[in-house]
């Protein structure tokens, strides 16, 4: 130990007690029923000598007192006066620059550097008499911001020795800078058998709780390393393993919907949300996109029934809780679908005002009725606001809580400090400063965790009509009126597997990113044709028939296209490239089924923001796998459009340079029953290319509960199999030695936290549940897949 601290060390123990000293020694346990003065926060110019609260209890002949401070030093840096009025008489003076409000007949005075003293009023005027045997013990805890003082009773009622219990007593505390006269802080008189005073009842409210969408990511948002506002170890496990071990309820509003369920159970820790969602250490609401409940119809109600069953596959209780993401009550459709859900308290964003220099944070709300429901109005961030560092609390959460706990007092609908936020930029991730905040409200009885009980039994306001005009943001990128034409689309959508899917294909263009770059809704704007490509495929499901043509626009990009189709596979190809942007099937039980498709259809935006052509189509994000045989192109030679041979069954796109009309490439894919055959002839001498298949299996599977499990692969002859424990199977072989990697490769990974000096897979940044066929041609070769279904 180094010679500061032994001074430290020693400079406590001389200030702490009179008779022994134990700076390690822990603070006691207080109750709110102890609790019986706040004072408010900043009415000391410096924030260590101003008083917040304070307690009092009688435990085995001892009297007990504790001082909650905005910021206790760590070094003493006030001297402390307690001045108690125990019976009748007593004097009013005292040792500095002002006078009691009550008659004191003990004075505890705790100076920052000198001796403690307990004396009661001498004979003369200004004179003080010590008190024998007062037993006076002394903590001080700086992490918690309080200092405790144990005395026996009998010190300070000296006309009965002994008393069997503590009598009525008043108390009045102030602080000085040290050796000074003048009052830095004082409390108001306070009876020692008063009622507790008002509570700050304090939500902790996050969202962004898992926006993860590859391997890669899930285990980032959930347990990562280096990153965070601060760039140290910090994501979603931190925040919930720091919460149960102090037993802090929190209130997660995004994470009960079906793409963050996905990733969670992906990580093998549903089991522990479970858990703590079922002793309510966890609320989790279902989430709703608001602007769904603007519009009353058969077709919204549907898209909201389809999302509310893929989030309750994953069995996590909300507790009739919605999270209503983006909408104000006013523009909600209450007779629709929200009412059929019979929601208790719903949950609606509200942007939170700058409130300027020197005034506290727009961070509290209060419970309101709105038609049959509550609804609490979330604050969306304040700009310029820490709630938490790495000491804990931050100086201007405590002030707000100490201040609403005070105006409670004279309400008759308590005020609510929310605090969370965004949690990939939130300091709340990061495990130390979450285990000393949480620590922090656990020690400090005025401040009272809102539990789920809570949220349906504390008073509301009387109707709130701020609510009607109040503003709410969204998570989602894209703007209202391109959400709008996709829902009305939507709407109509078969209700079949493809239906399904262009329905989840929307929602990807939705899903919010941990750090949006301003650019997300451009580029998201760049890929709302997939949504009509997968209605399209959606509606040939509903009567399949055989097909071969080029002249549809089935993904509405002002573009003809190709479509292959025999009575139970459809193929359909982007001719600029002669992409096979996605292929389906349809197997003896009638049920359809999707093998191809671009990796757009899961997530866009996960790339460097630098790198995006906002106009570029499906290239526009360069990480967005656009379908499969999508070569780059050979050179520079090829044209800008392929070459299309059109006959029953067969497309073939060709691509030859301006110059010589000479084909440098051709491909040709020959579609039959439930299987594919992709030809392609190289001229001779060709550049390296990749060819990539992005294989989506049924990826709608993914939103049930133990997804992950009934994906497999194997190994064959001449290719892989990709498999579904439904009976499905896609066989891919070839004439080319063909590699296969998915997001079972990271499995063996779960479990840990993200580990920045190891080399993962490639596949650990390949979106949930896409799995990648690759191969590196010499040479002419040939590709089949094939689908098998076992009943």
């Amino acid at each position: 130990m180094n010679l500061c601290k032994l001074q430290i060390i020693s400079l406590l123990c001389l200030l702490l007690v009179l008779t022994a000293c134990s700076p390690l020694e822990e603070s006691l346990d207080w109750a709110y029923a102890d609790l019986r003065l706040l004072d408010p926060a900043d009415d000391a110019v410096i924030p260590s000598h101003d008083l917040v609260a304070l307690y009092i209890r009688t435990v085995e002949k001892k009297l007990q007192l504790r001082l909650d401070l905005l910021d206790l030093a760590p070094v003493p840096e006030m001297d402390l006066y307690l001045a108690l009025d125990t019976i009748p008489g007593g004097s009013s003076w005292l040792p500095f620059e002002d006078s009691a409000a009550i008659e004191w007949d003990v004075l505890l005075t705790i100076p920052a550097a000198g001796s403690i003293q307990i004396d009661s009023p001498g004979a003369m005027p200004g004179s003080l008499v010590p008190l024998p045997g007062a037993g006076l013990r002394v903590l001080r805890n700086p992490a918690k911001d309080s200092l405790e003082i144990n005395l026996n009773q009998s010190a300070i009622w000296y006309g009965n020795r002994s008393p069997r219990s503590a009598p009525p007593f008043k108390l009045q505390v102030y602080t000085t800078a040290p050796g000074s006269l003048q009052t830095s802080d004082l409390t108001q008189p306070v009876g020692s058998q008063g009622q507790p005073p008002a509570q700050a009842p304090l939500l902790l409210a996050y969202w962004n709780t898992l926006p993860a969408y590859t391997p890669a990511q899930a285990l980032r948002r959930w347990d990562g390393a280096h990153t965070g506002p601060q760039g140290g170890r910090h994501g979603l496990n931190n925040l919930l393993r720091t919460a149960r071990n102090a037993g802090i309820p929190l209130l997660l509003l995004d994470l009960n919907s079906s793409l963050p369920l996905a990733a969670l159970d992906f990580l093998e820790n549903r089991t522990l949300v479970n858990e703590l969602a079922q002793t309510n250490e966890l609320l989790l609401p279902f989430k709703v996109p608001g602007f769904l409940l603007q519009e009353s119809s058969s077709g919204v109600d549907r898209i909201l029934d389809g999302m509310r069953q893929e989030a309750a596959s994953f069995a996590l209780p909300s507790d009739r809780l919605l999270f209503v993401d983006g909408a104000s009550p006013v523009d909600w459709d209450v007779d629709g679908w929200l009412a059929s859900q019979k929601p208790g308290v719903i949950f609606f964003p509200r942007l939170a005002i700058d409130p300027g220099a020197g005034s506290l944070p727009d961070q509290v709300t209060h419970i309101s009725p709105w038609q049959d429901w509550r609804v609490i109005p979330v604050p969306w961030g304040t700009p310029g606001f820490q709630q938490v560092s790495e000491e804990g609390l931050s100086l201007d959460a405590r002030r707000l809580m100490v201040q609403t706990a005070i105006q409670n007092q004279e309400q008759n609908a308590p005020a609510m400090v929310i605090l969370g936020g965004s949690l990939p930029a939130s300091e709340w991730g990061n495990p130390d400063n979450s285990r000393e905040a949480f620590s922090y409200i656990r020690a400090h009885p005025w401040i009272k965790p809102v539990t789920s009980k809570d949220l349906f039994a504390l008073e509301t306001l009387p109707a709130d009509d701020s609510l009607l005009v109040s503003s709410a943001p969204s998570t989602d990128p894209l703007e209202p009126a391109v959400k709008q034409e996709l829902v009305e689309v939507l709407m109509d959508a078969p209700a079949n597997n493809l239906g399904r899917a262009a329905r989840q294909a929307f929602e990807a263009l939705l899903a919010p990113l941990a750090n949006p770059p301003q650019e997300l809704p451009a580029l998201r704007r760049q890929y709302i044709g997939q949504v009509y490509a997968l209605l399209a495929a959606s509606s040939w499901a509903e009567q399949p028939s055989p097909a071969a043509v080029c002249s549809l626009d089935y993904n509405q990009d002002s573009r003809p296209d190709c479509l292959l189709a025999t009575d139970t596979t459809l193929a359909l190809f982007d001719n600029q490239e002669g992409t096979l942007s996605y292929l389906f099937t349809i197997t003896p039980d009638g049920e359809v089924h999707q093998l191809i498709g671009p990796s757009s259809q899961l997530i866009v935006g996960l790339s460097d923001p630098s790198s995006w052509d906002l106009v570029g189509g499906m290239r526009a994000d360069p990480a967005v796998i656009p379908g499969a045989f999508a070569e780059p192109q050979i050179g520079t030679a090829r044209t800008q459009n392929a070459q299309v041979a059109l006959s029953p069954g067969i497309i073939t796109f060709s691509y030859a340079p301006e110059s010589t009309g000479a084909p440098v490439l051709s491909k040709r894919f020959i579609l039959g029953q439930n299987e594919l055959r992709v030809e392609y002839d190289l001229a001779s001498n060709p550049p390296p290319i990749k060819i990539q298949l992005p294989v989506l299996l049924d990826p709608w599977e993914r939103f049930s509960s133990g997804w992950v499990n009934h994906y497999q692969q194997e190994r064959l002859a001449s290719g892989w199999s990709w498999s579904h424990s439904s009976g499905l199977s896609l066989e891919i072989t070839g004439s080319e030695d063909i590699s296969l990697r998915s997001f079972l490769d990271s499995r063996r990974y779960l479990g840990q936290a993200e580990d920045p000096n190891r080399e993962y897979p490639a596949s650990h940044f390949l979106p949930f549940p896409l799995a990648l066929a690759e191969l590196h041609p010499q040479g002419d070769f040939y590709v089949n897949l094939r689908l098998t279904a076992v009943p």
